[in-house]
């Protein structure tokens, strides 16, 4: 009699050819997959910045199922892609105006081959262990060039607003324990919590309204508590001293 757990088992056999494997076919399904991506970016993108297309024309372009009961072959997927690699904008292109992303680098793109494909995770070093000292090493190098002191540490994030939010935190917990005695971690955010503030250039309201609601910082309304407190700039955009 088939042990209960044999349609398991099968369906796992069934869905491997799909994943990186040490074998020789997964390999060989890697590179071919791989290549037909570069293919479809050299034989899609535009010959511009962007092709130009309004949002209610691409609404009609990108039409289809998502989420379809049965999937369709790599090749198949990335023919239906090239849609969206054409109406995409082409930050590489010389005629491109940079707003927060730039044009990516050749040896960035092979690394994400890299590390896509070993799916490390950064949780702790037992997943992701020669990444982890690499990680190290990096924030202690950047730590040295920004003149911070000797045990001084950090760690990747996702972009800016999450720095900025988790300098944030930081600082809050920080002051709170060394100035006030008070453990946030333990304890929560204190009573008189609504007293404190964050300080920013004006030009800089956005950002501070981004990392500040969730920290609970809301804005300066009729004298209740401090929240964010947009500061006069000086000609070149800095918050000003005085």
């Amino acid at each position: 009699m088939p042990h209960e757990d044999a349609p398991y088992r099968q369906t796992l056999r069934l869905a491997m050819p799909d994943f990186l494997t040490p074998t020789s076919a997964s390999h060989e399904a890697l590179a071919h997959a791989v290549h037909a991506a570069v293919a479809t970016l050299r034989r899609s993108l535009p010959d511009a910045p962007y092709s130009g297309a309004t949002p209610q024309a691409l609404g009609t372009l990108l039409t289809g199922e998502l989420f379809p009961a049965r999937g369709v072959p790599i090749d198949e997927a990335l023919q239906q892609a090239e849609s969206l690699v054409h109406h995409s904008i082409v930050t590489g292109h010389p005629a491109a105006a940079a707003h927060l992303h730039c044009p990516p680098l050749i040896a960035a793109l092979a690394a994400e081959v890299l590390i896509t494909a070993l799916n490390q995770s950064m949780d702790s070093f037992d997943q992701a262990p020669a990444a982890t000292i690499v990680e190290l090493q990096v924030t202690d190098w950047l730590c040295r060039l920004a003149g911070l002191p000797a045990g001084a540490g950090g760690a990747f994030t996702a972009g800016g607003t999450q720095s900025n939010y988790m300098g944030l935190w930081l600082a809050r917990d920080v002051w709170l324990a060394q100035q006030r005695g008070w453990s946030v971690r333990t304890r929560g955010l204190p009573p008189n919590a609504n007293r404190l503030a964050i300080l920013c250039s004006g030009g800089r309201a956005l950002h501070g309204r981004q990392v500040g609601d969730p920290a609970g910082a809301g804005d300066r309304r009729r004298g209740e508590g401090r929240g964010r407190r947009p500061l006069p700039d000086d000609p070149g955009g800095a918050r000003r001293g005085d």
